[in-house]
């Protein structure tokens, strides 16, 4: 459940991209349906491509490649583009991968660097098996780390589709519930959602803050590292059940019946 902290942090650096902006703006339903979005992503890419939830995560990296083999067009400077040219989708499992590795060493807790090595190593298969190019993933993570900090630099910018996603993580719509009022929406999000800013903000690379004219101050820094040791220190005495985001718990539970042998976990 810790990744949805860093979702918003993901999306960010996905559309500050130009080609994959392009996509979005076009193809994209999030503007108007984000929660859906969001479900639809958890579901098809952490607990089917990565977990292996319900059929295998063969066939799903399948059914993603195919999804996005249907997205295409041109974009604001009039090059056309495709959602499977290599670059770009290369550059959206990187953002993930990214994403990732900075929920362990922020809100998970002291995972040693032959431990976030090793996750980095996982999650480059992962890439292969949906096909993002093997030399567009650097063969380890002080390589990654390198990639993702030239990438801000050279390629990433502002654009409309980044600032609506800013307002997304800071003022949630409320999802299509049925008698939900909007006001008691608001009361319980404004919590989290600050959370969620915080995260967002404070784990984009400056460069890219910058340019999107964020402030970041030493009060919002110290704030969020209180949330985050907050996270550290209470989510590991929650059940299992309410830890893992529902479809990866389906994921477990099946392969446990399937008489898989138990994933080699992280500390907790």
């Amino acid at each position: 459940m810790r990744l949805l902290l860093v979702a918003g942090r993901s999306l960010l650096l996905q559309v500050a991209h130009p080609t994959v902006a392009a996509g979005v703006d076009q193809h994209s339903d999030y503007a108007a349906d984000p929660w859906g979005r969001l479900r639809g992503t958890l579901d098809l890419y952490v607990a089917g491509v990565n977990f292996g939830y319900p059929d295998g995560s063969l066939a799903a990296a399948e059914r993603l490649r195919r999804m996005h083999g249907k997205i295409e067009g041109v974009d604001g400077a009039g090059r056309p583009y495709h959602a499977l040219d290599p670059e770009p989708f290369a550059w959206v499992h990187t953002t993930l991968v990214d994403g990732l590795l900075l929920m362990l060493e922020r809100f998970y807790g002291d995972v040693e660097a032959t431990e976030l090595d090793r996750v980095y190593a996982e999650m480059r298969q992962l890439g292969l098996l949906y096909g993002v190019p093997e030399e567009l993933m650097p063969a380890d993570r002080a390589g990654h780390i390198e990639h993702v900090t030239r990438v801000c630099e050279e390629m990433l910018d502002d654009n409309e589709v980044a600032r609506g996603v800013l307002t997304q993580v800071s003022q949630p719509p409320p999802p299509d519930i049925a008698g939900l009022a909007k006001p008691l929406w608001r009361l319980g999000v404004a919590a989290p959602s600050r959370v969620l800013r915080l995260a967002t903000v404070g784990g984009t690379p400056a460069v890219l803050r910058e340019r999107l004219g964020l402030t970041w101050s030493d009060r919002e820094r110290r704030e969020l590292d209180l949330y985050a040791a907050l996270v550290r220190r209470t989510v590991p005495l929650l059940p299992e059940r309410l830890r893992l985001l529902p479809k990866v718990y389906a994921a477990k539970r099946q392969a446990e019946r399937n008489g898989a042998p138990p994933a080699r976990p992280l500390p907790a």
